[in-house]
């Protein structure tokens, strides 16, 4: 049994003599950094910015949002002239739209059917079944016409609306660059 315990001893010892050794060779090793290019300056960003170069760039930076908002201020009243030529056709096309469908409504459509079916004879029948036809298809057409214009209206609305939105955010770029030109 002391064999075993003397034995035991002389693993415990060998042990901490390597950790030992370990720890004064990691300790006696002198530490080395990368190499550093003296020629080469920090790359700390904007921070190496000279006074004069921070103000280019804010006042570049203020002079293309300036330019940016000039273009979008002009599209809106390009966009504005749109809205209102769209506008003076939509009233009088409107109007005969109205006119159609009042028309219809009283009628019922009978008085066209009843045009149709009294003619007097097959030439007639179908000289009257052409013009029904006719009128037909312009009340078609004038009613599709309105719905694009109508769509073609919400849609030059909705880009003015973008316009605006675009102008609102140029003029904070303009006046965040100008607090910060003010600032340096």
């Amino acid at each position: 049994m002391a064999h075993i315990h003397g034995h035991r001893r002389l693993i415990r010892a060998a042990q901490l003599l390597a950790a030992v050794l370990i720890v004064i060779g990691v300790a006696s090793t002198p530490a080395y950094a990368a190499p550093v290019n003296p020629t080469t300056p920090p790359d700390e960003g904007a921070s190496n910015l000279t006074l004069g170069e921070a103000l280019d760039i804010a006042n570049t930076a203020y002079l293309q949002a300036q330019g940016a908002l000039e273009a979008s201020k002009k599209r809106q009243a390009d966009l504005a002239a749109q809205v209102a030529a769209m506008q003076k056709q939509l009233a009088p096309l409107q109007e005969e739209i109205n006119t159609i469908a009042s028309a219809t409504y009283r009628t019922g459509g009978l008085r066209l059917a009843s045009a149709v079916l009294d003619s007097d004879g097959p030439e007639s029948f179908m000289n009257r079944s052409l013009m029904v036809q006719t009128i037909a298809r312009y009340n078609d057409a004038e009613l599709h016409r309105l719905n694009v214009l109508k769509a073609q209206l919400t849609s030059a609305k909705e880009a003015i609306d973008a316009e605006v939105a675009k102008q609102q955010e140029q003029a904070n770029v303009m006046a965040k660059k100008k607090a910060d030109t003010a600032a340096a």
